[in-house]
C-alpha cells in the first residue's frame, strides 16, 4: 500500500471484463492500494467506450476477450477517444494472435489472469509510468505468435547488435552499412515496437524473447 496517496495523485483505474466475479475481485485487488482508485467498471466495448468519454482514467485493464466483443476493440477506442489511457491486457487464455493484436493496437502491457495480484498492481503501476510491462508468461505467448516476423533480416540483426549497448558507427561497421543507414533501421524498429527510445527498445525485445541474452 502506498501511504498518504492524495485524489489527485491517485492513478485513475477502469476495468474492463465481462465477467462480474472477476471485475468484483479485481476491485477488491485495488482497493487495498490507497494509490489506485477504481474509477470504473465495465463488462462490454459500448459500456467502456461510455465511461471513457465522461470519467477520465490513467489505466484500462481490460479482458483480451469480452462477450459480444473484444478487449483489442476497446484499445483502439481508447487510443482514438482517451489517448492519454494506457492499457494493460488481462487474460486467461493462451490467445497468442490476441495479444499480439493488443499490442499493435497500442496496449502497454499484458498480465494473465493467473497472475499473483501484485503483479496485477505492479503492472499498472508501471504502464502508468509510461513504461510497458509484460509478464514472464504474457511475453512467452507473444513471442510465440511469431511477433519478430513483423522485423526484417538485417533489423533483426541490428536489433541484436543494439542489445550489449552499440551504437550506430559501432553497428555499421560491424554490419558493412552506413550510419545513415542504420539510423533507418533504428527508427523502424522503434516503429515496429512502439517504443520510444533504444532503451526501451532493448527491454521490450527482451521480454518479447526477440532477441537472446547470454
Amino acid at each position: 500500500m502506498t501511504p498518504g496517496a492524495s485524489p489527485s495523485d491517485r492513478i485513475r483505474l477502469l476495468i474492463v471484463d465481462d465477467h462480474s466475479v472477476i471485475r468484483y475481485g479485481l476491485r477488491g485487488i485495488f482497493e487495498r492500494h490507497r494509490d489506485i482508485e477504481v474509477m470504473g467498471e465495465a463488462a462490454g466495448e459500448q459500456e467502456a467506450f461510455a465511461l471513457c468519454r465522461t470519467s477520465p482514467c490513467d489505466v484500462a485493464l481490460l479482458d483480451v476477450r469480452l462477450g459480444g466483443g473484444s478487449g483489442v476493440t476497446v484499445v483502439r477506442m481508447l487510443r482514438k477517444f482517451a489517448p492519454t489511457c494506457r492499457a494493460v491486457m488481462l487474460t486467461g487464455y493462451g490467445t497468442e494472435r490476441e495479444l499480439h493484436d493488443a499490442v499493435e493496437a497500442g496496449a502497454f502491457g499484458c498480465v494473465l489472469k493467473s497472475a499473483d495480484p501484485p503483479e496485477i498492481v505492479t503492472a499498472v503501476r508501471t504502464v502508468h509510468a509510461g513504461r510497458r510491462y509484460f509478464s514472464a508468461d504474457a511475453a512467452r505467448l507473444l513471442a510465440e505468435s511469431r511477433f519478430s516476423a513483423r522485423l526484417t533480416g538485417r533489423e533483426q540483426q541490428v536489433l541484436e547488435l543494439m542489445v550489449p549497448g552499440n551504437r550506430n558507427r559501432g553497428i555499421a561497421k560491424a554490419l558493412g552499412l552506413t550510419e545513415e543507414t542504420v539510423k533507418g533501421h533504428v527508427k523502424q524498429i522503434l516503429g515496429k515496437l512502439g517504443v520510444r527510445d533504444r532503451t526501451e527498445a532493448v527491454s521490450t525485445a527482451i521480454r518479447l524473447g526477440l532477441v537472446r541474452v547470454d
